[in-house]
């Protein structure tokens, strides 16, 4: 699996870049908050890769630092949210403030997020909870 990639920046939008490593252009789907992280085009780009395989394609999602990937991981392993979902809510909060809101099941915060209602909401909320506090004591914000 493709677990890092580090290349020219050749091309990049809001939801997704192609990153140019040694002559293979890679796809590469991410957040607003990584996209925002990102170098010029035309620029060396490093970016930690989480490679999904389905039957029907095979897609890579990039993160500027390991916590927002470990954060992803953890997003899609909750029932109803696929990777999609995952790339919104973290371009719409912070990882920490994320983590925080899951800690103390703060519904507004969370439903706030595009994508996210009250039932994906509790279970982030129950799912991620034993989870996330272990995240925050890893890698303190």
């Amino acid at each position: 699996m493709i677990a890092t990639l580090s290349g020219i920046l050749q091309h990049k939008d809001p939801a997704s870049v192609i990153i140019d490593v040694q002559g293979v252009g890679y796809e590469v789907q991410l957040s607003g908050r990584t996209y925002d992280g990102l170098p010029l085009e035309g620029e060396k780009a490093f970016l930690h890769i989480h490679t999904n395989v389905r039957e029907d394609a095979i897609t890579l999602y990039g993160f500027t630092d390991i916590e927002q990937k470990k954060l992803f991981l953890l997003l899609t392993g909750v029932s109803g949210v696929g990777p999609k979902l995952a790339l919104s809510i973290l371009s719409g909060i912070d990882p920490a403030e994320l983590c925080n809101a899951v800690n103390l099941k703060d519904m507004a915060r969370l439903t706030a997020l595009s994508g996210v209602g009250k039932k994906t909401a509790q279970r982030l909320c129950m799912e991620l909870a034993d989870k996330v506090g272990g995240l925050i004591l890893e890698n303190p914000q």
